[in-house]
């Protein structure tokens, strides 16, 4: 509303109307003329007004979950915005100038920007998003035996889902791209069996460990004849497989508890001796300390054996 005062007896305005007042809805210039008596005064004024042409941007509208798309506003004006607000359509929004929104699931979302002018103008733009969320693909695969012995195959049976190709690995070496896969454990170890499994947006994967490990076999005899012959000289434990050498303990005590023999060496024998000075017949006590190949399972047996000479 333009004013041009109430102290004048006729007014007279560029659009040739008579009133005080002008409401005007456009930019432009005004001009009004006023005459008091016989004098006559004129002014005009400039009418703007503030425009604001923007465009959402956006990018990944195809993915999978959770689908990540990147959000900008493009607009013709030099103008400061503030007061930034979006609402993405999904019940989640931003005050970000270039803000990113998670979306779970596919659907058509209606993306609204506002913002504040630095004439105090409120804008607002929207756009109609169309989001298509890719189900994630599930890694998953099965094998046959379950507890597979040395010197056999071990089959795959891929149960994956939302998977359009497949990479297998053993052992992190790449063994083929067939939706199922066999491998022949022929040594004790550990087989690391990786299923890859992907679609055209996504991948997940999935590890089975296989160990195959070693049985532990060992015997203690209970008696030993260090005589001097070349026949049943020395006394140990004998193990034939299965069991880690490097925690190995073998001690021998007399009747009375004391140590008379120690070893950590799993190939070693007591000699029916204690400091160099071969002792009586009789009982001993003898305590094996070791631990399983593979595993952490601690074995101590203790028994009893009988030195005859």
């Amino acid at each position: 509303q333009l004013d041009a005062g109430s102290s004048y007896q006729s007014y007279l305005w560029s659009d040739g109307s008579s009133s005080q007042t002008l409401e005007v809805s456009a930019p432009g210039v005004y001009g009004v003329s006023v005459q008091s008596g016989a004098c006559t005064s004129t002014d005009s004024i400039t009418i703007s007004t503030v425009s604001f042409n923007g465009l959402i941007s956006f990018q990944n509208t195809e993915g999978c979950s959770p689908l990540l798309t990147n959000f900008l506003v493009e607009y013709n004006s030099s103008d400061l915005l503030a007061d930034l607000t979006w609402s993405f359509g999904d019940g989640d929004s931003s005050t970000g100038v270039a803000p990113t929104n998670s979306y779970q699931n596919s659907g058509v979302y209606d993306v609204t920007f506002q913002a504040v002018s630095e004439q105090g103008c409120v804008f607002s733009i929207d756009t109609t998003l169309l989001i298509s969320v890719i189900p994630n693909p599930i890694a998953s695969f099965g094998i046959d035996p379950i507890f597979p012995e040395i010197g056999s195959t071990v089959f795959t049976e891929n149960t994956s889902q939302n998977a359009q190709s497949y990479a297998w690995f053993l052992n992190d070496v790449f063994l083929s791209s067939n939706v199922d896969e066999s491998i022949f454990v022929g040594n004790y170890g550990t087989y690391q069996l990786l299923l890859v499994a992907e679609n055209e947006f996504c991948v997940d994967s999935n590890i089975v460990i296989i160990d195959i490990v070693e049985d532990l076999i060992y015997y203690i005899p209970n008696a030993f004849t260090p005589n001097g012959d070349e026949f049943n000289t020395l006394f140990s434990p004998v193990f034939t497989s299965g069991i880690d050498v490097t925690s190995y303990q073998f001690l021998i005590f007399n009747r009375w508890g004391e140590l008379i023999f120690e070893s950590y060496d799993s190939n070693a024998g007591w000699d029916g001796t204690y400091q160099k000075v071969p002792v009586n017949d009789g009982v001993y006590t003898y305590k094996v300390r070791f631990k399983e190949l593979n595993t952490a399972k601690v074995y101590e047996v203790v028994g009893h054996l009988n030195l005859l000479r």
